[in-house]
């Protein structure tokens, strides 16, 4: 059997926890997540990745936004040294300072969406294609999961479309894990 680059590197690095989403399978229903536990035996877990969401039930996006969230906070951990560590004059403390939470739960979806869209839209991306204010650390990344979480605990969000901001976060944390940089350090 052949193994991908990823299951390659995972086999060569058996003391982390390690996530690897094959990528030739993106464009299906249904992905594979290899995790490598304490126990050191490889097991296989399949979690929805892009279904059409008409057909889904709102349990069944919420279980799905719930999985990925999950996977997110996991490869958060291995978000590379080269990657800037936030500060209080970055732009995600700027933003969560300037646009806050509502009292009123029916305005959490709105101020969510403005705030991802914002830090880490499609727009939002430098000339090498990466997100722009991507940080790592209490004052980046780590203080968005713990948003995001939240949310979702206060159930306020819309699942499905709440995910594809996810996605773009894990997307770019994947990157990020396998991409060099010619001078050694990112914005």
């Amino acid at each position: 059997m052949r193994l991908t680059h990823v299951e390659y590197m995972l086999s060569t690095q058996p003391s982390f926890l390690e996530i690897a989403i094959d990528c030739a399978f993106f464009t299906l229903a249904v992905q594979k997540v290899w995790i490598k536990g304490a126990s050191e035996n490889w097991s296989n877990t399949s979690i929805p990745l892009s279904i059409n969401s008409d057909t889904m039930s709102l349990s069944d996006k919420y279980t799905t936004f719930q999985a990925r969230l999950t996977i997110l906070k996991t490869i958060a951990k291995k978000i590379p040294l080269t990657v800037s560590l936030a500060t209080k004059t970055d732009k995600i403390p700027e933003i969560f300072k300037s646009i806050p939470v509502p009292r009123d739960a029916d305005k959490h979806w709105e101020v969510f969406n403005r705030r991802m869209d914002l830090l880490f839209g499609e727009d939002v991306r430098d000339s090498a294609g990466r997100l722009k204010y991507f940080r790592r650390g209490a004052l980046g990344l780590d203080m968005v999961i713990k948003y995001i979480q939240e949310e979702s605990e206060h159930s306020t969000l819309i699942w499905d479309l709440a995910q594809i901001k996810v996605d773009r976060l894990i997307t770019e944390i994947e990157t990020l894990m396998y991409v060099t940089i010619p001078d050694g350090k990112l914005n």
